[in-house]
């Protein structure tokens, strides 16, 4: 699984040390940039707004490859094989076919899966100097990583809004609608000579 998520630049789960990992290599990009060795860059921080209730079991299920994890397939065909049923207070019921639980031991991994399942794809083409193709697919250059649902990326200005819309569009097939409330803070990192 390992190989697996860091095939996506997934750090959120089974990497000792992910967090501090990513806050370092966050700053060495930074100062890099604002000391002007390397091009101007865009720093995007991008929390996905309720990832875990979002995500959709059919999803869920196709990123829980069987033959690789067994365990956890097993727990999500069992946990998912009919809706919840919420009843509100006003006695009305709704069913619902979405979400991981966070609370769940396999919450996470089923989280982190879904997502990389979906974004290795554009993060392997983000090697190739080309722009997003006509169907939407980011093969934008940029460098992103991954905490989960929690995404830092690095962007040159000029493919900031193909970036963008191409992760709205890959994120959108898993998550519907909600994912378009998604929280992000861009900031463009330019050396001192320039910002002045």
């Amino acid at each position: 699984m390992r190989r697996q998520l860091r095939a996506a630049h997934q750090w959120g789960d089974g990497v000792p040390g992910a967090c501090e990992a990513m806050a370092h290599w966050r700053g060495t990009v930074e100062e890099l940039a604002l000391s002007g060795a390397i091009p101007a860059v865009v720093a995007v921080d991008v929390d996905m707004v309720n990832m875990f209730g979002s995500i959709e079991w059919d999803s869920m299920r196709a990123a829980v490859c069987p033959d690789a994890y067994p365990e956890i397939a097993q727990w999500s065909r069992w946990q998912q094989e009919q809706p919840s049923v919420t009843v509100l207070p006003s006695g009305e019921e709704f069913a619902t076919d979405r979400g991981a639980e966070q609370g769940d031991a396999f919450g996470t991994v089923q989280s982190c899966l879904t997502l990389a399942a979906e974004r290795t794809p554009a993060i392997s083409a983000q090697a190739q100097p080309q722009m997003p193709t006509a169907d939407g697919v980011s093969h934008v250059p940029c460098c992103e990583e991954w905490y989960i649902d929690d995404g830092q990326a690095f962007v040159k200005p000029q493919h900031l809004d193909p970036w963008l819309r191409a992760l709205d569009a890959s994120i959108a097939r898993f998550g519907g609608h909600t994912w378009a409330r998604r929280r992000r803070h861009c900031q463009e990192l330019l050396p001192a000579t320039l910002s002045s």
